[in-house]
């Protein structure tokens, strides 16, 4: 049954709402925590065995400038990837930079009843989005400081948390179990190709540098984009988007040297900077005079001995990914330029045995997009049940 229970600014019901370091302290190898988005997962669990380390100087500067959450703190990411929250269950030694928020509730208010409303559709409708309806990727603390959250007695509070508890945990754990399987199909094709180079060094493959069988890899061309149709269509990093890319939104650009830069049926381009860095795209249709843009490498074959298509299932095995990365502090990154992409290694089979492999490796893949598309659909039907949950309880209405 709908209560009357009256509503108020998350501002007014919290003692503060700030944010942390607005600067990025230098890391060091011991000291003092410090957590970013990247330490807090969906879950709420905060990750400081891997957090990155402060020196005991900056650390004691931070907690001076209000950076250090407290037991019963809320954080809530509003930078980068928004939305995630976790809730400071004990005392704290660490401290947190500016993408994340510290929220310190009130005596009125419980903390994680606060926890709850703020993954509710009500507060993401209210955060996550401008005015205009298009989604962010930013919140600012006046947005937060505004929502009007639904403030019931602290007994009822209680009540609301312990239902929600009751009926989320189940959902919660269903849609971590859900999660992992998804992750399991993802490395079903990487285990794949595993066991066919691994098979291929057996039967004796010839081992070829990839500068041997392809063009000299080549930058693509750099000048600003326009969705006005003053010449070719230019492929970005930002176009490629789950392997697939969607021509229609791709924007054009004046260039004077289409016949440099032409993507054609067979090309394979890489992403060399950003967060896709090394993850490769195989054209197997374009516009006339597509071209791509500078951080963006082509490779294109040169023998009639080697399939593009089996060239770029290489690009996506275990042992491609192996030999572009450097080992750097923090682990292995991957790092791909003209000159490393030319001297890759790998092995090589006849092409009657490429064809074969790439019609097996074509079914699975498939098989393997069915079966994602199956989880994703029940996921999403799992994280539309924890919504309406949330939006029941902080409407009044769950029993």
């Amino acid at each position: 049954m709908k209560t009357n229970w009256p509503t108020k600014k998350l501002g007014d019901v919290c003692e503060k709402i700030t944010d942390g370091s607005h600067f990025s302290p230098v890391s060091t190898e011991k000291g003092k925590p410090y957590v970013t988005v990247r330490d807090i997962s969906w879950l709420g669990k905060i990750d400081l065995e891997h957090s990155k380390r402060i020196s005991e100087e900056s650390y004691s500067e931070l907690v001076r400038n209000g950076c250090k959450p407290e037991k019963g703190d809320l954080l809530y990411s509003k930078d980068g990837t928004v939305g995630k929250l976790a809730l400071v269950h004990n005392e704290s030694d660490f401290v947190v930079l500016s993408s994340l928020a510290i929220l310190t509730p009130s005596k009125y208010l419980d903390q994680k009843y606060l926890y709850y409303a703020m993954q509710s559709p009500e507060f993401s409708d209210h955060a996550l989005h401008s005015k205009t309806g298009a989604a962010i990727k930013r919140v600012v603390l006046k947005t937060i400081k505004t929502f009007e959250i639904t403030l019931p007695p602290l007994v009822d509070q209680k009540r609301i948390v312990k239902v929600l508890e009751e009926k989320l945990g189940k959902i919660k754990e269903t849609i971590q179990l859900r999660n992992d399987a998804i992750a399991d199909t993802e490395k079903i094709l990487s285990s794949k190709l595993s066991e066919i180079f691994t098979e291929g060094k057996e039967k004796g493959w010839e081992e070829h540098k990839i500068i041997e069988i392809c063009e000299k890899p080549q930058y693509g061309f750099t000048a600003p984009s326009t969705p006005e149709a003053v010449g070719p269509k230019m492929l970005r990093i930002t176009d490629i988007q789950n392997n697939n890319v969607n021509w229609d939104k791709v924007p054009y650009c004046v260039c004077n040297d289409v016949s440099k830069y032409k993507l054609v049926s067979g090309d394979i381009v890489f992403a060399r900077t950003g967060a896709t860095v090394g993850k490769s795209f195989l054209i197997t249709e374009s516009p006339d005079n597509a071209i791509y843009a500078s951080y963006l490498i082509r490779l294109r074959t040169k023998s009639s001995h080697v399939s593009p298509e089996f060239l770029y299932y290489f690009f996506q095995s275990n042992n491609y990914w192996d030999q572009i990365s450097e080992q750097a502090v923090g682990g292995a990154q991957p790092n791909v330029n003209g000159t490393k992409l030319a001297n890759l290694e790998l092995l090589l089979p006849d092409l009657k045995t490429q064809e074969k492999i790439i019609k097996e490796l074509d079914e699975l893949r498939a098989r393997v997009a069915e079966l994602r598309a199956l989880q994703n659909d029940q996921l999403a039907d799992l994280k539309s049940l924890e919504r309406a949950y949330l939006h029941e309880a902080f409407n009044g209405e769950l029993a």
